[in-house]
C-alpha cells in the first residue's frame, strides 16, 4: 500500500511539473489565437502566471505583454468570424493593463505609462480596420471605440496622473479578482480600489465634459441620471432610437433620428440624404407623385436640395425606351421607331437621325417622293448626309424604261436606253448594231425619197453612213432602184440586159452582136 502511495505521489508530482511547465510554456510563447482550440488553456496559463509573486512594475509589465499579446491577435483575426470574440480579449487584457499601471507610484510608472498609451493609439488604429465587428456588434464597437478616445484625451489633460485612468475601466467580476490580486501583490500600497462608476471624471478632462459624445442643444440640459442609471456607465445606447423610438409617428421614415433632427430643437427638421446614400427615394415620397408620373426613381429628375426645377437624367435613370414617356409628344404621321434614332437627351430640337442599320427608307419618306419618281428605294440614289446630289446606282440595273421612258424623244429607238446609253453620261450615245438585222425600224425616216425601200444594211455600214456599197447578188429587179436613172427613150426592160453591177457605163445592148453606134461591141 505504502508503495502504491509512494508512486501516485511522485506521477502527481510529475503530472504537475509537466502541466506547470506546459503553462509557462504557453504563458511565455502565446501560440494560439481566438478561435483556436487550444487558446482557453492559453488564457488560464497567462492569467495565472500573471498572480504570480512579483513586484509591481514587474506585473505591469507582464500585463502590458499581454496586452500586445490580445492586440496582435485582433490584427491577425480581423476580417475573420473570430473578430468580435478578440476584440473583446483586447479589451479585458486593456483593462488589466489600466489597473497595473495605474497603482504605480507617479515617480516610476512614466515609461510603462507611455508604453500603454502608444499600445492605446495602435489600438485605435487596428479598431479602424475591423470589417466584422462594426455589421455583428456595432454596440461593443462603438463602446471601446469611445473609451479608446477617452483615454487618449484623457492623457492630454493638463495636470494628468496615470491613477486617473482607473476611472475608465469597467470592473466586472473577472477585473474585480484581478484588481484585489495587484491590490494584495502591493501589500502596504495606499492604493485601494473603489468602485469606478462612482468615481467623478478629474474635472475638466474630456471624460468630464462628455467629448466622445457631445452633449449640446437638448442633450446639454440632462442630468447624468437620465442615462446613466445606477451609475452604470457601460453600454449606454448612443444612437436616437434607443431614447426616441417611442416618439416615431405611424409610416414615419425609419432610419436615424439624426439624419433630419438635430439635438439643438427636434422640430428644426432638415434631410440630409447622403447620409442614406439617398437611392430609393420612393421609400418616402411614393405619395407625392402625381397620376401618370414618370414610374422611376424621383432622383432621376429631382435633386435633394430643391424639389424644383427637375432635370431629367437620361443615363442615371438608364432610359432607353423614349417611348414610355414620350410617346404623346409624337407629330402625326411622324417616325414609329424610338426617339432617340434622331433627338438627343440635351435638345430635343437638335434633330439628327442615325440611318445604321436602316434600309427601308420609303417607311419614312415616302410622302417626300415627287410625282412619277423612282419608286424604288431612296437610297438607290440619294445619302443620309445630304437629299441633295442624287447619284443613281445603276449595278444590277437592266430596266432601263422603268424610269427613263419619258424622257424619249418622239419617234425614238424604242428598245433599252442601255443599246445606245451609258450609265455614267447620257451624251453622246453610241448604238451597239451587234445582233440588230432590221435597220429600218430605227431609220426609216432616214431615207430619201426615191430610196431604195430594201434594209439600209445592204449598202450602208454601222461605222460610217455615206461610206454605202450595195450588194448586186440575188438582186433581178433592177427597175425598182434604177428606173430614175433611165434616159429619154431608152430601153424599158431590165438594166442587168444591157448594164452590169460593176460598171453602169459598160453596157452592151444586143449581147455580142456588133450592132449599130451605140453598141458597146463596136
Amino acid at each position: 500500500m505504502r508503495r502504491f502511495l509512494i508512486l501516485t505521489l511522485a506521477a502527481l508530482l510529475v503530472f504537475g511539473f509537466v502541466l506547470l511547465s506546459a503553462g509557462t510554456v504557453l504563458a511565455r510563447t502565446g501560440p494560439f489565437h481566438p478561435g483556436d482550440t487550444l487558446f482557453p488553456l492559453q488564457i488560464l496559463a497567462e492569467q495565472q502566471q500573471a498572480h504570480w509573486p512579483v513586484g509591481r512594475q514587474d506585473r505591469a509589465g507582464q500585463l502590458l505583454n499581454l496586452y500586445e499579446r490580445r492586440l496582435g491577435d485582433l490584427v491577425i483575426r480581423t476580417g475573420s468570424p473570430h473578430e468580435v470574440a478578440t476584440l473583446s480579449y483586447v479589451d479585458k487584457a486593456l483593462n488589466q493593463a489600466i489597473l497595473s499601471v495605474a497603482i504605480l507610484p507617479s515617480g516610476s510608472n512614466q515609461p510603462l505609462g507611455e508604453r500603454l498609451m502608444t499600445l492605446v493609439g495602435l489600438t485605435q488604429v487596428a479598431v479602424g480596420r475591423l470589417t466584422v465587428t462594426p455589421q455583428q456588434d456595432p454596440g461593443r464597437l462603438a463602446d471601446f471605440s469611445a473609451k479608446l478616445a477617452v483615454l487618449r484625451d484623457l492623457a492630454q489633460a493638463p495636470g494628468f496622473e496615470l491613477s486617473q485612468l482607473a476611472s475608465v475601466v469597467e470592473t466586472d467580476s473577472a477585473l474585480k479578482s484581478t484588481a484585489q490580486g495587484l491590490e494584495h501583490a502591493a501589500a502596504g500600497d495606499a492604493f485601494a480600489l473603489a468602485n469606478p462608476q462612482g468615481i467623478p471624471f478629474p474635472p475638466g478632462s474630456p471624460a468630464r465634459e462628455h467629448k466622445f459624445y457631445p452633449l449640446i442643444g437638448a442633450h446639454s440640459t440632462l442630468e447624468c441620471a437620465a442615462c446613466h442609471a445606477d451609475e452604470v456607465y457601460s453600454g449606454t445606447p448612443n444612437w436616437c432610437e434607443a431614447c426616441h423610438g417611442d416618439s416615431r409617428p405611424a409610416g414615419h421614415y425609419e432610419g436615424d433620428c439624426g439624419t433630419c433632427h438635430t439635438p439643438t430643437s427636434w422640430d428644426d427638421v432638415t434631410f440630409d440624404h447622403t447620409l442614406t446614400g439617398g437611392l430609393d427615394c420612393l421609400s418616402c415620397h411614393q405619395d407625392d407623385r402625381p397620376v401618370n408620373h414618370f414610374g422611376n426613381q424621383c432622383a432621376a429628375c429631382h435633386n435633394p436640395t430643391a424639389w424644383r426645377p427637375a432635370s431629367f437624367d437620361h443615363a442615371a435613370a438608364g432610359a432607353r425606351d423614349c417611348q414610355s414617356c414620350h410617346s404623346g409628344d409624337r407629330p402625326a404621321n411622324h417616325f414609329a421607331g424610338q426617339c432617340s434614332n434622331c433627338h438627343n437627351t440635351t435638345d430635343w430640337r437638335a434633330v439628327s437621325f442615325d440611318h445604321s442599320g436602316q434600309t427601308n427608307c420609303q417607311s419614312c419618306h415616302n410622302g417626300d417622293k415627287p410625282a412619277n419618281h423612282f419608286d424604288g428605294q431612296c437610297s438607290a440614289c440619294h445619302t443620309t448626309q445630304t437629299w441633295k446630289g442624287a447619284k443613281f446606282d445603276h449595278s444590277g440595273q437592266t430596266n432601263c424604261q422603268s424610269c427613263h421612258s419619258g424622257d424619249r424623244p418622239a419617234n425614238h429607238f424604242s428598245g433599252q436606253c442601255s443599246s445606245c446609253h451609258s450609265n455614267q453620261r447620257w451624251l453622246p450615245a453610241s448604238f451597239n448594231h451587234n445582233g440588230n438585222a432590221d435597220c429600218k425600224a430605227c431609220h426609216a425616216g432616214d431615207r430619201p425619197s426615191g430610196h431604195f425601200s430594201g434594209q439600209c444594211s445592204q449598202c450602208h455600214n454601222t461605222k460610217h453612213w455615206g461610206d454605202a456599197t450595195f450588194s448586186h447578188d440575188n438582186q433581178a429587179d433592177c427597175k425598182s432602184c434604177h428606173s430614175g436613172d433611165r434616159p429619154k427613150e431608152h430601153s424599158s426592160n431590165q438594166c442587168s440586159q444591157c448594164h452590169n453591177t460593176r460598171n453602169w457605163d459598160d453596157a452592151d445592148d444586143d449581147k455580142g452582136g456588133g450592132g449599130g453606134g451605140d453598141d458597146d461591141d463596136d
